[in-house]
Parts: C-alpha cells; structure tokens; sequence
C-alpha cells in the first residue's frame, strides 16, 4: 500500500542547521566465515573525488565450506552509480590474504595492500588493477619494510608521479608509481615510541604525508608526525593524547582504533579510548569513548583532544547508552572509528561502532550485538552534531567495523552523502566463526547516508510501485533511480535513489528543481537478477518512457518491469556473444560505458549488463540459437541486433549515436562570468569533450600538455563572442597517461586535468 501522507505533501521545509536522510543498506554481495575485518580502523571503501560514480571497496572473504580458511581472499568490488548497486570486478590472485586496504592512484586507479603468510611468516603484497573496473591486477611485490598490517595512502597530484605510500607494523615505504614498483628504503618508526599495527596514514594536499598510532611502550598515548619530503624522513612525532591515570592505578587510554585523514591541509585524527590496567587489559564493564584531535582545534597539545561521543556520563550531549561488550578481541562499549571528508571542506564525519543492548544467548555464554553510529561536523571538527544509529530497528544482527571512505561527495544544495562499508552477521561477537557457537556467514553491507544542511531547503517527493509485467506480481528488491541528461556536459546523472521495499514501493526526494528526470527501475545483482532495467511507465528504449519533473510531487508513478527468463537455457551452454560499445560523433567512435546491453531469446529477455569502462561487455554460459541483442543508453540511440550463435564465440560490436545533444553556443543565454568544465569523458579513448564559458568577447586560447608541461596540442587560438562554448578534443596521436588542458583570456586561466586510457 502507497505511502498516502505523502500524498498531502507539496514541498517538505527543512529547517536551518543539520537532519539526517535516509539510510540504505545495501548488500555487496561479499561474505566470509574469517576474522572480521578487525584491524584496528582500515580502509575498505574509497570513492574516486574526480569521478564520484566510481565507489571502490575490497573484502576479505573465505567460503563456508573453508574451515581451515585456507581459500580466505581479498575481494575487489565496483560500483558506479554512487553504490547503489555492485560488482564483484575479480579476487586476488593469491589465497591465504586477509587484512586488505584500499587507496586511489590520482588517475582513479585502485591500489590495494594486504598480508599473506608465506610459511610461518606474516609478509604484505600489493597490487594494482590498471584499467579500473576490469580487475586484471598486476603484483606491485612486497615492500622493503616486510612486516604486516599494511595501512596506505597514495597521492593528490599527478605530478608527484603517482607516489603510493604503504605504511606497515615495520615501518614506512613508498613506490614510485606502477610502472616502477621498487620501493624506497625503509624508513623504522623510532622504537622508543613502540610503533604497532594500531596506525593510520594520510596525505595532505600541499604533499604531507602524516602518520598517527597508538604506542606499545607509552600505553594508551597516541603519536602524530609528518613528513614534508614525499617519506624521505619524519619530523619529531609529537604526543596528542596523553593516557589519563585514575585514582585505582587505571587509566584512561587509547585501545585500538585509530584513523586520520587530511581536510585540506589540516590533520583530523579520531581514536577510542577506554578503562585500561597497567598491562593494558580492557577493563569491558567500564564505558569508553570517541576522541578527536587536529592541529586546528584550541588548546596545546595534548589537550586539544575533545569527545565526540562518550557514554560513562548521560548529561553529555552525545552520550551513546553504555552496554558491557562482551565480544573477543579489543572491544568496548564504542570503539573503532573511521573518519572521512567532504567535497565542502568545512564538512567532517565519523562512523563507530555502539554495543546494543540486544544479547544474544546461548549455555553460559552471553554476547551482545553491535551496532553503527555515525556523527557530523559542519564546522571542520570544532563541534560534532549528536549520533545517529544508523542500522534499522527489528533486524537484530551484529554490525561492526565500519570504514568510510576518505573523500565523499557532496552535491549542490547542501547535500552531504557518506559512504560506508561494515560488517553484518547473525551471531555477535568479534569473530565470525566463533569457537563458542559455530560459524556464520558474515556479509559485507555497503551503507549510503546523508544530512541535509542549509536554510529552507525544499525537497519534492516521487512515489510508485514496482511490478512485473507479465503478471503484476510485486518486486521487492534492487533501486529506482531518478536520471537526467546534463546538456551541459552531456553527461547521465544520477540526481536521486530509493530501495524498493517489501511491499513495492518507492520513495524519492528531490531537491525542487525544475528538471526532467527519467525514472528507471534497477535489480539487485546478487544472486542473480530476476528483472532488466525498466524505464518508467515499462520500457528498455528511453525514448519511449515518460519524464517527470523533479520540482513537483508525483504520485503513481508505477513501473512494470520485465522479467528475466531462463528458459532458452540448455544443457550445453558453452557458447558467448561480446563486442565493444562505441559512440560515433563526428563519424569518430569512442567507448561508451555504464550502457544496457540487453539479450532475448524470443520475446524473453534473458540477461543483461552494463559495457564497462573501455565499452566492453559479454554474455556467457549460452546455448546456441538466434538471439537478439539491444545496447541503449540515455540520450543515443537505442540499436538491436539479431545473431545466430553457433560458435563457441560471437562478437557483435555497436555504434551508438547522440541523440540529445552536449552543450552548445546559445545566442540567448550569457554566462555571469568565466568557466573551464571538466572534459567527459574522463578517462577517454580516444575522443573528449571540453566546454567553457567567457562571460564578454574574448580572445581564447586552449591548449593540451603532458606531465613535462610540453604542449602537445591546440585546440584554439581565436576571439570568441560570449556564450557557452564546446569542443572535442582527439588523442588518436597521443600515448596513454595523464595530459592538462588549460583555457587562457586577458582575464581568466585555469588548468584541469584528463586521463587518455588505450
């Protein structure tokens, strides 16, 4: 049954300050019966900030039959519609690893760090997967420092020749890029300082990088140092935290988990601190805390560490209720905080983990769940908003080890979504497979949740139902998501998303703005999908759906999607159709990614998946006969195709062409002042747009150059009338890499960068 009070809504009013959105969970499709994930505070999840769809994120995962975790792996996944749905890209190719991190090269490419045992001894190996998406990962080797607990961050700028930096229980170590993997010398974290795998690495803007850990040998002090050279050396590592001594010879101190990253060039550290012996035992019956320090708050160090939440006193104002925990490893009431950034640089957010008072229980021994606790700042750290739980009430199952990503984007309109991987498992406790109760299968959530923030911020509400064609049966999974194409840069986006519920339904907000969006109905990828991509009213050619406007509220907006079939399916499905999706403009073609390729037999369809970065895509497991396939995508042309398969391999390549034009001079619209926009694609192979305004007659001059700073192209020389401009740019002679484009006036010069993928 429709949601009806949203009927009688016409435009919700948020008020001034901060309220929090919906929260999505969403399965990636990830399990284990292995340790979960319980180093200190990693990194699993990173999103790319110069191309926000791509959400990375990895997994140590061992099948359920591996009782001896001999299988256990390193999972990479993708998603590239903010996370709204994912994609197991491929393993690493070497069993026997756990404990993985994850960090972006600047041209988007993910590294990723993780330990192996060879023999007896713990070793860490990285590896690189060149062409995102495509998960053909080449060994960056082992690190000059051996050691284990990899923690790693990588570099901002291209310039500093793609620098990956890899932080380990030894000490710290760099490689030049993936081309040149060799590692640096060495260089130890000072022993008087009792360096351990309790740490955290990062990378400022200007080239800093920074490293925070809680020390062996001073218990409970926490340790922050820099370096100014790209990791040739450290300054002097300065103590932030300083262990707190109480009057029973206890003490306050930091456990466990630890987590930095940079805002701008400004440090943020967040630690869980606790009721600790001598010995450092956890005293678990006593409450605990989450602590933040940065170089920008008030006070001399160490005492400008300040409480983000606590739970030993109820008048604080983000008191988390204190529950005992009784779980394996080093867990307390709330522990394990991550710490990310925004797009708007005032905007800071820190996930944790909140012992629940749910128990679970079974002979004489008794665990409590957990659960995920996020808190915002909106002032660069200086004051954090009261926490939100964000797992759902009546699922009672143990959420733990939250990672957010360093970066997250923020929208116009004051929008600020977080993205987060934790851990969900029917039986508490710090270890899946625990000796007390058995194992479980644990399974990887990615979660997506947001604030809004600004004054009177109006938002607009589209609700529907989902069903099945065939028979009106209701859905209950995958996502709807509102599109709309941006004439401006001729790009899809991805405005807005809901889950569909138990029941069918939907529900999306907008920020009222006056767009045509397109509405279309999405599965879930796991285990297998049991519908295609359904355009609202019920259509696969997003020609033939209907828009709505975003800035109205809209009712019964219904879509009939149609169901996937297994029935052409034989007992000899070794057969494969693939090919290549290509846009033709300018009767130039180039890969057009994230297009539905849809395949039927008959008048059933029967599969369908999206071309990836280089527009490749592929059926397999089919049976031969005659199918038809269809390759789409918003704003070109919708092409279908008919082949008889009856090769082991067929290849049946696209040519799609824009319908709905990229932005282009209009004699009625002035821009207000000058632009350089990001080329899209980006990366490309081997045709990109470039678009800019000049708000008056100007003489332009666009050029192209290489990381040397050689020109390598000009793309114009010449005066301009005011307007909005466009221009392709071809890299047909150009090796691939990382290339500059740079717009000069009498008045306005700006540089951005590009990426040419062959």
């Amino acid at each position: 049954m429709k949601k009806v009070f949203l009927l009688l809504i016409l435009l919700i009013k948020l008020t001034t300050g901060v309220s929090y959105s919906q929260t999505t969970f969403i399965p990636t499709g990830a399990t284990t019966i292995y340790d979960m994930q319980s180093m200190a505070t990693p990194s699993h999840i990173v999103q790319d900030r110069n191309n926000p769809d791509y959400i990375h994120a990895v997994y140590m995962s061992s099948p359920y039959y591996d009782t001896t975790f001999t299988e256990r792996t390193v999972k990479y996944l993708l998603s590239t519609d903010r996370g709204l749905t994912w994609h197991l890209v491929n393993n690493i190719p070497l069993y026997g690893t756990d404990f993985p991190v994850i960090s972006l090269l600047s041209t988007g490419v993910p590294v990723i760090s993780l330990n192996f045992t060879q023999g007896n001894v713990r070793k860490i190996i990285s590896y690189v997967d060149v062409f995102p998406g495509l998960g053909c990962f080449i060994s960056l080797g082992t690190p000059s420092c051996g050691g284990a607990f990899p923690v790693m961050t990588t570099s901002n700028h291209i310039t500093q020749n793609n620098k990956f930096h890899i932080l380990t229980s030894s000490g710290f170590t760099s490689a030049l890029s993936v081309t040149n993997p060799s590692y640096t010398p060495c260089v130890p974290i000072p022993d008087i300082f009792g360096f351990s795998n309790r740490s955290s690495i990062a990378k400022s803007n200007d080239g800093r990088i920074g490293i925070a850990f809680i020390s062996d040998l001073s218990p409970g002090d926490v340790f922050f140092m820099e370096s100014e050279d790209n990791g040739e050396s450290f300054g002097s590592a300065q103590k932030i935290f300083d262990a707190l001594f109480d009057t029973d010879k206890s003490f306050i101190g930091a456990l466990k988990g630890i987590s930095l990253v940079y805002n701008n060039n400004t440090p943020h550290i967040v630690f869980d601190v606790g009721k600790l012996d001598a010995t450092e035992k956890i005293y678990k019956e006593k409450p605990g805390g989450i602590m933040h320090w940065s170089s920008s708050l008030l006070g001399n160090d160490p005492g400008k560490c300040k409480y983000i939440a606590r739970n030993d006193s109820n008048s604080y104002t983000n008191y988390i209720p204190f529950y005992k925990n009784y779980g394996r490893d080093e867990l307390t009431s709330i522990c394990r905080p991550s710490i990310g950034t925004f797009s708007d640089s005032s905007f800071l957010a820190v996930v944790f983990m909140g012992t629940s008072p749910n128990l679970k229980i079974n002979g004489s021994d008794t665990l409590r769940y957990n659960n995920i606790y996020i808190s915002y700042s909106d002032d660069k750290g200086f004051s954090w908003k009261k926490s939100k739980k964000l797992n759902p009430d009546g699922i009672l199952k143990d959420w733990t080890y939250p990672s957010i990503s360093p970066f997250n984007y923020s929208t116009p309109g004051g929008y600020y979504y977080a993205n987060i991987t934790c851990t969900g498992d029917s039986i508490p406790g710090s270890f899946v497979n625990n000796p007390n109760f058995g194992k479980s299968l644990a399974e990887q959530q990615y979660i997506k949740t947001g604030i809004y923030t600004d004054t009177q911020t109006e938002i607009s509400t589209t609700i529907g139902t989902v069903s099945y064609y065939d028979n009106a049966q209701l859905v209950t999974n995958g996502v709807v998501k509102a599109l709309r194409f941006d004439e401006s840069t001729g790009q899809v986006l991805l405005t807005s998303s809901a889950p569909i519920d138990e029941n069918g339904n939907y529900e999306i907000n907008f920020t009222a703005q006056n767009y045509p969006h397109y509405i279309v109905a999405y599965p879930n990828s796991e285990p297998e999908t049991d519908f295609v991509p359904t355009y609202y009213p019920s259509t696969v050619n997003w020609q033939n759906a209907e828009t709505i406007n975003s800035a109205n509220n809209n009712s019964n907006i219904d879509i009939k999607v149609f169901r996937n079939s297994s029935s052409s399916r034989g007992n000899n499905d070794r057969y494969s159709i693939s090919g290549v999706i290509n846009k033709k403009h300018n009767n130039l073609l180039s890969p057009l990614n994230e297009s539905y390729v849809y395949l039927k037999s008959g008048n059933s369809f029967i599969k369908f998946i999206e071309s990836n970065v280089n527009g490749n895509y592929c059926f397999s497991a089919l049976a031969g006969g005659k199918y038809k396939i269809i390759a789409s995508k918003l704003g070109y042309s919708t092409i279908e195709n008919t082949v008889n398969v009856n090769n082991e391999r067929s290849i049946v390549n696209f040519e799609l062409i824009p319908i709905l034009k990229k932005f282009e001079p209009k004699s009625n619209i002035t821009p207000e002042k000058y632009a350089l926009y990001q080329n899209y694609p980006n990366p490309f192979n081997p045709v990109t747009n470039i678009k800019f305004d000049i708000p008056k007659a100007s003489y332009v001059k666009i050029n192209v150059y290489n990381v040397l700073g050689k020109e390598v192209s000009l793309l114009m020389s010449e005066n301009k009338p005011a307007g909005r401009y466009s221009i392709d740019f071809d890299a047909s002679s150009l090796t691939s890499g990382v290339y500059f484009y740079k717009i000069e006036t009498a008045d306005f010069a700006e540089t951005k960068r590009m990426v040419v993928l062959k």
